[in-house]
């Protein structure tokens, strides 16, 4: 049951509408591409709002730019398959379910400029796949992780996430899978860390304001972190833990200085030769030093 249903059909474009009440709004199914969905309102469907389902065709994806998608159970759905997917400038309000954007085995999409707010649970979510740019988007008050790459179930690799704002929700971003990046974002005031790398590897946090939160960074069951070049202070917890079972950690010129807890921790002893090396930061006027 969806609004608008295109089974293959390449060089559509959608635009100037209102489509609710549906399972999904929107669907691009596959073989779908180079469609552009523009300036349409969706809003209260069941499923998702706009759904894509192995919708490209080699280097050609689709675009969704300048929607209004509300209260629906998922704003953006990308499932298994779908690449070179650009989705820009959207508006997005009280989806009800996973996030506002899910990417469940999806790779080489552009997330970029988007505001992204009371969501259920995520604002963006990527779940297996990899090799997805998320830049330049505002997420305010969602109440789950701000932007997740992986969980503890389903990694998702070689992710780039820079040059977001995150405010508010139950923390930044959550990285759980190989070679994903964190890169120049401003995320502030949220209920729980600036950011949670756990059950990676080989992951870089670098130039990022984590301030004013419950945590700045923390690291768990992870490999070769580098974390370098953050503001990791003002937080009602410590700046920077490098917790258990967390080998070959990297924490350099970074500033936690006026966290409630510790500036910088290492919680767990190390294994030989893949320990932590702690060089060149600041740390002042902090409640655990």
């Amino acid at each position: 049951d969806g609004g608008i249903l295109n089974n293959g059909h390449d060089d559509v474009t959608i635009r100037n509408g209102l489509i609710g009440q549906f399972l999904y709004g929107v669907q691009l199914n596959p073989g779908t591409a180079r469609n552009v969905l523009h300036t349409l309102r969706i809003e209260g469907n069941e499923e998702a709002g706009i759904a894509l389902s192995d919708a490209d065709q080699g280097l050609d994806g689709n675009t969704i730019r300048d929607n209004s998608i509300v209260a629906n159970e998922i704003g953006i759905a990308l499932y298994t398959g779908t690449r070179h997917t650009v989705i820009r400038g959207n508006t997005f309000g009280a989806n009800l379910g996973e996030g506002a954007i899910v990417l469940e085995f999806a790779s080489e999409n552009l997330i970029e400029g988007n505001q992204i707010g009371q969501s259920a649970a995520s604002g963006i979510s990527m779940l297996g796949g990899g090799n997805n740019t998320v830049t330049d988007n505002v997420l305010k008050d969602n109440f789950g992780v701000g932007i997740m790459a992986g969980d503890d179930l389903l990694a998702s690799n070689d992710n780039l996430i820079q040059r977001n704002t995150i405010r508010g929700g139950q923390g930044g971003a959550l990285i759980a899978g190989d070679g994903n990046t964190v890169l120049n974002n401003t995320i502030v005031g949220s209920t729980g860390p600036g950011v949670a790398v756990e059950l990676a590897t080989n992951t870089l946090v670098k130039g990022n304001d984590f301030s004013g939160g419950a945590a700045g960074i923390v690291v768990g069951e992870a490999t070769g972190t580098t974390i370098e070049l953050n503001n990791a202070s003002g937080n009602t917890g410590g700046g920077i833990e490098v917790g258990e079972l967390s080998t070959n950690t990297v924490v350099r010129r970074n500033t936690a200085s006026g966290n409630t807890g510790s500036g910088i921790e290492v919680t767990e002893s190390s294994v030989l030769n893949q320990g932590t090396l702690i060089e060149s930061n600041t740390t002042d006027a902090n409640g655990g030093d």
